[in-house]
């Protein structure tokens, strides 16, 4: 009797369930669906959207026409109100190839990214990456020479070329943008300008910029980084040289090559000074600092003298042990120290340093950091447990250093519980769903601790009772509730989720609703013909705008393409 009032109720909800497998959702008329229609197509019930949705496609085909690259492919955000039909037509990516030279016709090593911004507002961008090699390369027709060769999607791409090898020190970064032809193959030649003879009045050329990195006491200082950043912006502008390079200069002179224009416009940038790896090595920890244009003044040689500051008498030796909340020794934590303000009293310079250790098989780790007692630098702490301890949760701490300190103890939290049941709307519950709390670094507008920024994302399936049971830290999520393949139910959101603050939620039930479904199909256009996107996945977002204006792309079904490019996705009527 049992069994036969749930067989009834799977009728009266349109679904159907396998003996050892999840309740499924399937139709053959109106009267298998409760409020809902029957898409006898797709033999399975649908519904209409609660409210229009933005929606952007994306395909990620597996395999390319050309055998070329494979490459997501975006497509302009349209309206959802309810069941609707979308083909989608892809378009091959152009094949760029080129090379990158100096003034002189020098071949230059360089590494490229081209970078192509998603047509979903709030989706990432695409961006392909490569070196251009600084050898001879082969010559094409018509002469061209081939340093570097690509497949990108067609139309505009931002592309920044950063020099590798020794022409690090000799040539600055240049950002471009790049437009595929509309037709055939694209050829792409790159070329540096000359140096300047005179900065003050030629255009078009590299100025030099030459100084020396010295203490107090004017001894140069080998093993730093030096290079001009960009104020705006944040990127560097300027070749970059690592002092002490060549033994027969002072060990502290630097030499940057950068863009005329920003000769003229001091207010533009400022110079960065950073240890080399090796320098930490060698001499321990250092600050990195910067200098504006208006403190760096010429010596009689014309060179531009920038201080450095003492860091003999700034290092810190701080230990400690990190436990979880019963007192366990946590052993492989990563502890990691950042200070934005370390300041020396004696040059009075202020730089930041950042260093991340772990911790070892008793908890116990160590780390040199940068401070001093007459001006104590602000350290925030963030312990990280290891991936194996999913239990525990992320601590953030603030401490002022200025002198030695052992002994610290940092006890990290637990993670905050949440759980719930996967049932559908007759009450049968889905077992092996997906579920997965995607974090969006998020303090909800100050309701959070500042630690949510920090927050990690988190999944699991549910149990044979439809149960699930996450682990969370302090922060805001979306869920993501993803039935089995198959049982033709979509997934369920559900947004900004907050967990940790007075919002928290309790466990809860969630129901999965009938779909609306989005179908179509995906082919290729290739030389006048189609060919089907076999076995491709497309991808919906939906596009979230908030009360501020901002905007992003949460990712909310999924399908894959059959032999002949079609696709069925089914989207929650509610997002």
């Amino acid at each position: 009797m049992r069994r036969l009032l749930v067989m009834l109720a799977l009728a009266a909800s349109g679904c159907g369930s396998f003996v050892d497998g999840p309740p499924t959702n399937r139709c053959t008329s109106d009267a298998d669906c409760t409020m809902a229609s029957c898409n006898t197509d797709l033999g399975m019930c649908v519904s209409e959207a609660r409210r229009t949705v933005r929606i952007g496609l994306e395909v990620r085909p597996m395999t390319e026409p050309y055998g070329g690259s494979v490459q997501a492919i975006p497509f302009e955000p349209f309206e959802v109100a309810g069941p609707i039909e979308r083909d989608l037509e892809l378009s091959p990516g152009v094949i760029v190839q080129g090379i990158v030279r100096a003034s002189d016709g020098t071949p230059v090593s360089t590494d490229l990214a081209f970078t192509r911004q998603s047509t979903i507002p709030g989706a990432s961008a695409t961006t392909i990456t490569l070196p251009s090699s600084g050898a001879n390369p082969p010559t094409l027709e018509a002469g061209r020479a081939a340093a570097f060769l690509t497949q990108i999607l067609p139309g505009r791409h931002e592309l920044s070329v950063t020099p590798t090898g020794d022409f690090s020190a000799l040539l600055p970064p240049m950002n471009l943008v790049y437009e595929t032809p509309e037709n055939g193959d694209g050829y792409l030649e790159i070329a540096y300008p000359p140096v300047c003879d005179d900065p003050t009045t030629d255009t078009e050329c590299l100025a030099v910029f030459e100084g020396q990195v010295a203490d107090p006491d004017g001894r140069g200082q080998a093993g730093v980084v030096v290079k001009l950043i960009d104020r705006a912006s944040g990127r560097t502008v300027s070749s970059r040289y690592v002092t002490a390079t060549d033994p027969e200069l002072d060990p502290g002179y630097f030499r940057l090559y950068l863009p005329v224009g920003l000769w003229h416009s001091t207010d533009a940038w400022f110079l960065r000074v950073s240890p080399a790896p090796h320098r930490v090595e060698e001499v321990g920890p250092s600050p990195t600092y910067t200098r504006s244009a208006e403190a760096l003044s010429p010596g009689d040689d014309g060179l531009i003298r920038v201080l450095s500051p003492d860091v003999s008498e700034l290092r810190i030796a701080y230990s400690g042990t990190v436990e979880s909340p019963d007192g366990q020794p946590l052993a492989d934590a990563s502890v990691r120290f950042t200070a934005t303000e370390v300041t020396d009293p004696v040059t009075n310079i202020t730089g930041s340093y950042t260093t991340t250790v772990r911790t070892d098989e008793t908890g116990r780790f160590s780390a040199e950091l940068l401070g001093h007692p007459e001006a104590p630098a602000s350290y925030e702490i963030v312990v990280t447990p290891s991936q194996s301890d999913t239990e525990l949760g992320i601590l953030r701490d603030q401490r002022t250093l200025g002198s030695d300190s052992n002994g610290q103890l940092f006890t990290v939290p637990a993670r905050s519980r949440f759980g719930g049941t996967v049932q559908t709307g007759a009450g049968l519950r889905m077992i092996d769903a997906r579920v997965e709390a995607r974090t969006q670094g998020s303090d909800r507008d100050g309701t959070l601790e500042p630690v949510a920024f920090l927050a990690r994302s988190s999944q699991t399936t549910t149990d044979p009772m439809g149960l699930f049971d996450l682990r969370l830290d302090v922060g805001l999520y979306d869920v993501v509730i993803e039935p089995p393949a198959g049982t033709n139910f979509p997934w369920r959101i559900e947004r900004d989720v907050a967990i940790g603050g007075s919002m928290a939620p309790l466990s809860s039930v969630y129901e999965l609703d009938n779909p609306v479904p989005i179908t179509g199909i995906a082919t290729w256009s290739v030389d006048g013909t189609t060919q089907p996107v076999v076995e491709g996945e497309v991808r919906a977002y939906a596009v979230i705008e908030a009360d501020d204006g901002s905007v992003r792309a949460l990712l909310v079904g999924r399908a894959t393409t059959d032999a002949r490019g079609a696709y069925t996705l089914l989207l929650p009527p509610s997002i």
